[in-house]
């Protein structure tokens, strides 16, 4: 009778620890996966910002290349053709 019941709490202790151990490698495997995808998360918000910063970057120097062309045409008659230059009046 006692040997039958040392046998069954090896048993169930056994069983726990096989339980365990899945368990364990259930969580480690989750860990890594989490791990990946938050190390693709990072690298895509990077990415981003950096295609963010180069469009900012982009949009500056095409709005100063823009306030200068109309900054020049506002100031000079030189854009216009030459021919055209002698009918336009100097100042509006």
């Amino acid at each position: 009778m006692k040997q039958k019941y040392e046998d069954e709490k090896l048993a169930r202790k056994q069983q726990y620890d096989q339980e365990k151990a899945a368990r364990k490698e259930r969580y480690e495997a989750d860990k890594k996966a989490l791990q990946a995808q938050k190390l693709d998360k990072d690298l895509n918000k990077r990415r981003s910002d950096e295609l963010k910063a180069q469009y900012d970057s982009d949009m500056a120097g095409m709005k100063a290349a823009m306030s200068r062309r109309s900054w020049r045409r506002s100031r000079s008659l030189s854009v216009l053709p030459s021919r055209l230059r002698r009918w336009v009046p100097a100042r509006v």
